[in-house]
């Protein structure tokens, strides 16, 4: 029984770090500065890429699409956080200068 409780609870952080990928691509998504946007895909990515080295059957899977999906809106949000960048370092510069 005790090893029963044990996988138990090794599924339930498991499915934890799926739930909490879930909601960091959502928070993501809902930000509208691009650099932040890209910072929780990437936090999203991390923690599905956990998911996915220490699970086994659905969970595996799962967090095998998240990755996909993180990857996938990193690569598009990037252009965006670095154009918001450079126009922060051109605001930044000019007001250092005058």
């Amino acid at each position: 029984m005790k090893k029963t409780e044990k996988n138990n609870h090794k599924d339930k952080s498991k499915s934890f770090l799926i739930t909490l990928s879930v909601l960091l691509f959502l928070l993501g998504g809902m930000i509208t500065d691009p650099f932040a946007g890209l910072v929780c895909f990437a936090l999203a990515a991390i923690m599905a890429l956990a998911a996915f080295f220490t699970a086994k059957g659905w969970v595996k899977y799962t967090a095998l699409f998240l990755l996909v999906v993180a990857v996938i809106l990193i690569i598009f949000q990037f252009p965006q956080a670095r154009d918001h960048y450079l126009k922060y370092r051109d605001k930044s510069v000019s007001r250092s200068t005058n």
